[in-house]
C-alpha cells in the first residue's frame, strides 16, 4: 500500500484540509499490522485522527491498530477461537478504512453508514472478494468470499461496535461514533430455533453424506511421483478422516476448535459401575473448560479405521505417540504405505473449513446429477457448523426432549441456549399437520 497523502485523506473522509488541523493530524508512512496479516492487506495508516485521546494513559500502543491488538489479546486470553473470529471482523473494518485513507480515530458516523452497505456488497469485487476459501498467507486471500447477509453483516458490526466501545471506555478514543448496528442494518426478525432448523442436514441426507464420504476423493490432489501404494493409502485416509469428522460433528456436535485441537490420546476408557465406556476429553473447549463426551461404538469403529490408516492400533494404547484427531494430509508419505503418526500435524481451522466446503460442494454436484436440485441447493449452502446443529436437533429427539443431556453433549453453558433446539420449527410443524391430515383422511 502506497503512502497516504493529505489530499487522499481529504478526498475519502470528506473533512476539511488537514492543514487546518495540524494539532490533530499526524500523517505517517503506513505500517504493518501488529499481528499476522495477509500480504495484500498488511499495511494501514498510522496517523492519529481527531478522535484519538492525546491524554490517554491506559495503553502503551502508539497506533489505532496496536490498540486493537490489545483488545484482541485480552479476548484471546479467555478464548483464542473467539479472538480469531473477532479479528476477522475488525480486520475487515480496518482494511476498508485504510482503503478510504482513514483510520479508526478518524471515522465519522457517515463512514459507518457507508461501511454497512459495503459489508453486504464489497466493491470492487476484484479487490475484496475471492469465492474460494484460501489460506491467509496465500496471494489470492481476500477478506470476503461473498457479500454478507444482513444478519451476518449486523453481527460483524456488533463485534466492531464492542471493540470501539472498549477503546472509548478505556480512554483511547474520545468517542464511539458507530451508530447502533440495528439502525445501520434492518433485518427481518427470525427466531434462533428457525435459524437452527434451516441450517442443518436432514436425517436422510446425513446418512447419504456419510456413505458419500466412503467414496470421496480430493479433486485438486496431484499424485505425480507418488507410488501406487502411497496414493491408495492417501485416499483411504481422506475417506476415513471425513467419516470421523461427520460423526464427531454431526452426531456428537463437536465444534471446529474441538476437531482442530483434539488428539487421539484424548480418547480413552471410562469405568463406572462395572461398565466401560469410551470417552473423549475435550480439553480447553469453549470458555477454556474441559468436558467429557462419551463415544458410542459406531463412532469408535470409524475412529478405529482412521487409526489403522494412520499407523496406529485400532484402539488406544497408553504408550502410543500423540496424533491429531483430524490430521492434515501434508505429512503423508509419497512413497510406500507406512505413516509415522508422531509426525502428523493437525489440520488448521481454515484448512478444515476449506475441506468441508469442497466436500459439501462435491456432494451437491452428485445430487444435481441425480436430478435432486432442491437438496443440492441446500447442500451448496451447508457448512461445518450445520453438522453441530444437526447433532443438537437429533439429540433432542433421541432423548425425548431431555435438554440437560443435549446441553451436556453440546457443551452449552446455559440451558436457555440448548432450549432453542427443542423448539418446533415451521418445517416440523408442517410435517406434523400433514401427517395428521393424512391420518384423518
Amino acid at each position: 500500500m502506497s503512502k497516504i497523502s493529505h489530499s487522499e485523506i481529504v478526498e475519502h473522509s470528506g473533512r476539511a484540509d488537514p492543514k487546518h488541523h495540524e494539532n490533530v493530524y499526524r500523517v505517517n508512512e503506513p505500517a504493518s499490522l501488529p499481528w499476522e496479516a495477509p500480504v495484500a492487506f498488511r499495511t494501514v495508516p498510522t496517523y492519529s485522527g481527531p478522535l484519538k485521546n492525546a491524554n490517554q494513559s491506559a495503553f502503551r500502543a502508539e497506533t489505532d491498530a496496536e490498540a486493537v491488538a490489545v483488545w484482541l489479546a485480552e479476548r484471546a486470553s479467555s478464548s483464542p477461537n473467539t479472538a480469531m473470529a473477532y479479528r476477522k471482523e475488525v480486520e475487515r473494518l480496518i482494511f476498508w478504512l485504510a482503503d478510504q485513507g482513514l483510520t479508526l480515530s478518524d471515522t465519522s458516523r457517515e463512514d459507518y453508514i457507508r461501511y454497512a452497505v459495503f459489508l453486504q456488497n464489497p466493491e470492487p469485487k476484484a479487490r475484496w472478494v475471492n469465492p474460494k476459501r484460501v489460506r491467509r498467507d496465500h496471494k489470492g486471500w481476500m477478506p470476503f468470499q461473498s457479500g454478507l447477509t444482513p444478519a451476518t453483516a449486523k453481527q460483524s458490526l456488533s463485534i466492531c461496535k464492542a471493540m470501539l466501545s472498549y477503546l472509548h471506555t478505556n480512554g483511547w478514543l474520545t468517542a464511539n461514533t458507530m451508530p447502533e448496528p440495528r439502525i445501520l442494518i434492518k433485518t427481518k426478525p427470525i427466531e434462533r430455533s428457525e435459524q437452527i432448523a434451516l441450517r442443518q442436514v436432514p436425517p436422510g441426507l446425513m446418512q447419504e453424506l456419510r456413505k458419500f464420504a466412503g467414496e470421496y476423493e480430493l479433486e485438486d490432489r496431484d499424485f505425480m511421483n507418488w507410488s501406487p501404494s502411497a496414493v491408495e493409502l492417501h485416499k483411504k485416509f481422506i475417506q476415513a478422516r471425513m467419516k470421523v469428522i461427520l460423526d464427531l460433528a454431526g452426531i456428537l456436535g463437536a465444534r471446529s476448535s474441538d476437531l482442530t485441537n483434539g488428539n487421539l490420546k484424548d480418547i480413552g476408557p471410562f469405568h463406572d459401575n462395572g461398565n466401560t465406556y469410551w470417552v473423549w476429553t475435550i480439553k480447553k473447549g469453549k470458555g477454556q473448560k474441559d468436558r467429557l463426551v462419551p463415544i458410542p461404538s459406531s463412532i469408535m469403529e470409524a475412529l478405529a479405521t482412521l487409526r489403522v490408516w494412520l499407523g496406529l492400533t485400532p484402539y488406544p494404547e497408553t504408550d502410543e505417540p500423540p496424533c491429531p484427531i483430524v490430521p492434515r494430509a501434508k505429512e503423508f508419505p509419497r512413497q510406500g504405505d507406512t505413516v509415522n503418526p508422531g509426525k502428523l500435524k493437525p489440520i488448521g481451522r481454515s484448512g478444515l473449513y476449506r475441506l468441508m466446503d469442497s466436500f459439501f460442494a462435491a456432494f451437491a454436484s452428485k445430487l444435481k446429477e441425480e436430478g435432486r436440485n432442491g437438496q443440492a441447493g441446500l447442500m451448496e449452502k451447508a457448512s461445518l457448523h450445520w453438522l453441530r446443529h444437526t447433532a443438537g436437533k437429533a439429540m433432542v429427539k433421541k432423548t425425548g426432549g431431555d435438554l440437560n443431556a443435549t446441553r451436556k453433549m453440546l457443551g452449552h453453558s446455559s440451558i436457555q441456549t440448548t432450549a432453542d433446539y427443542s423448539e418446533t420449527s415451521t418445517a416440523e410443524l408442517a410435517e406434523i399437520l400433514n401427517r395428521h391430515n393424512r391420518n384423518d383422511e
